[in-house]
């Protein structure tokens, strides 16, 4: 099973279809059959590892599929990021949770995606690209008719890109 792990891994950067595919029917398989972590090299159970890439694989296949995308592969990839969040290793990674809301916000579960978001927002302000993460959420609680909540973030988008040296850039 590590041996699958790492060839997936190493093959990622491939990113054709067929290679993703395969990773993750094979990743899936190995979940399915009991399968609920990964070994590092000492020979220690990594338990979040497996669900980490599993929920990766799935979406990386939806991304790559163009418009033969199968959504089954997005429903899996919310269950395989609802298992993996569940692990501290995978809820302290910004990727993760960036991952799921798109998930999500691909199978038009808005309000779980805005929560992804949400999350982001709360445990990583310091983040790089949260105004990004902001606007975002934005444009979920616009599509959910949320308008005062989604007016309360957007001023605070607003608030933040201008004390960050957005604005004065253009003076």
């Amino acid at each position: 099973m590590l041996l699958l792990h790492q060839k997936c891994a190493s093959l990622r950067s491939a990113q054709g279809l067929e290679v993703n595919k395969t990773c993750a029917m094979l990743l899936q398989k190995a979940v399915d059959s009991g399968f609920d972590g990964s070994f590092n090299s000492s020979g220690k159970v990594q338990a979040g590892k497996v669900f980490y890439e599993l929920a990766s694989a799935h979406l990386r296949v939806y991304l790559t599929s163009g418009l033969k995308a199968e959504r089954i592969h997005l429903k899996m990839s919310v269950q395989a990021w609802k298992k993996a969040l569940t692990y501290m290793e995978n809820s302290v990674r910004v990727g993760a949770w960036l991952q799921c809301a798109m998930a999500h916000q691909y199978l038009g579960e808005y309000k779980e995606a805005g929560i992804a978001l949400g999350q982001i927002i709360v445990n990583f302000p310091r983040f790089q690209g949260v105004e990004k993460v902001l606007f975002r959420r934005v444009m979920l609680l616009k599509r959910l008719k949320k308008f005062g909540e989604g007016k309360l973030l957007l001023s605070d988008l607003l608030m933040r890109t201008i004390s960050g040296g957005y604005a004065k850039k253009g003076e």
